[in-house]
């Protein structure tokens, strides 16, 4: 059976990352971009570990500022550095929503201007809670598609968390508002409530994949190595050596200026009156765009079948799918979601404006 887009798994799904060398289920909490609050970095699939990782104290000073805590410090150092290599390259640097500085007199950012992480706990507002329940919730985020608003028995079912078989509290990111050195928890039993920082509760973390990463049968999350001189077809990578390709568990001799077309060899005669451009693309680590910038030219990416390459902000990048819709494959910090979306293949030699701004962007191969 050929791989599947993580973008394509109903929320409530689960895939399996491996953590510390354990296979550890991930549940997919919402598809997409939760909303404008979110910069568009967060536009991709949810994954919220199943079951808590471990109990550890928020921050170890007495301060609730999310920014500087030790959770935060934890999860995006010693606790990123659990997943596989190839997995922590496409794990999405993201912005989410936070309360900057803490406590009292901290303020709400969002969008462009939220917190730059990999790892993190979620917030009272994306797990369904609002100031409905306590004004000195702060206003960080949206409710994912996962979870139900309210605190009704099924929404509060939805956010029971275990370890070790046991159900128990939480941290989330959401500080009291009207304190300086404690934090929003969810209790063994998915209600509500607040504690000290230094107190040990469960570690429960998010992160967010691009929507095109890929999923196997049994749901493991995998990547596709397209270095070594590999080809992708129909989600499977197979390593071309020495002119020979293998597809399907038989080698294929890919001789002189020819090429492989369900076994059976053709010749590629290139027409002399045309100028020799090739179809495939590598971007440059620095790239120029503008706001507005659109192509609407058919090429593969990622194995993908795209209709328009396009920008809207700042040197980002975004692919358009048919099945999967416009995703990003460039933000505008500069930061590629992972090295296989810097390869493109176009259909038909680019040419005109297209081209122009390719030889100054990217390298042909």
């Amino acid at each position: 059976m050929a791989n599947k887009a993580i973008g394509t798994l109903a929320v409530g799904s689960s895939v399996y990352l491996n953590v510390g060398g354990v296979r550890k289920e991930f549940l997919v909490v919402h598809q997409g971009l939760p909303s404008s609050l979110y910069d568009e970095s967060c536009n991709g699939t949810w994954l919220l570990m199943k079951d808590c990782y471990e109990n550890r104290q928020w921050n170890s000073s007495e301060s609730n500022v999310y920014e500087t805590s030790t959770v935060n410090t934890y999860l995006n150092g010693p606790f990123l550095s659990l997943f596989d290599s190839n997995i922590q390259g496409i794990i999405k640097q993201v912005k989410i929503p936070y309360r900057k500085n803490g406590g009292p007199g901290g303020t709400d950012q969002s969008g462009a201007n939220g917190l730059s992480v990999k790892i993190f706990q979620l917030s009272g507002y994306e797990i369904g809670w609002t100031t409905d329940i306590d004004p000195y919730l702060p206003v960080d985020g949206v409710k994912l598609a996962y979870f139900e608003s309210g605190t009704s028995t099924s929404a509060q079912n939805k956010r029971i968390a275990y370890l070790n078989g046991s159900a128990v509290d939480w941290w989330l990111r959401s500080m009291n508002g009207y304190s300086a050195t404690s934090v929003w928890f969810v209790d063994s039993s998915g209600g509500f409530g607040t504690r000290g920082v230094s107190t040990s509760l469960g570690i429960h973390p998010a992160l967010i994949l691009p929507s095109t990463t890929l999923v196997d049968d049994s749901g493991n999350v995998v990547t596709v190595d397209l270095t070594a001189h590999k080809t992708l077809i129909n989600g499977t990578a197979y390593t071309v050596k020495g002119g020979k390709c293998m597809v399907g568990g038989t080698v294929y001799n890919i001789l002189k200026g020819r090429t492989l077309i369900d076994g059976t060899g053709w010749d590629i005669t290139l027409p002399s009156a045309e100028p020799d451009v090739s179809k495939t693309w590598r971007f440059n680590d620095a790239i120029s765009c503008w706001d507005g910038m659109e192509w609407n030219v058919n090429f593969v990416a990622l194995g993908y079948p795209c209709t328009s390459i396009s920008s809207t902000y700042n040197n980002n990048l975004f692919y358009t799918t048919p099945s999967l819709g416009r995703f990003m494959a460039r933000d505008a910090a500069g930061n590629w979601s992972g090295e296989e979306y810097r390869t493109v293949t176009f259909d038909e030699a680019p040419s005109g404006d297209l081209l122009t701004w390719l030889q100054a962007n990217a390298t042909p191969q």
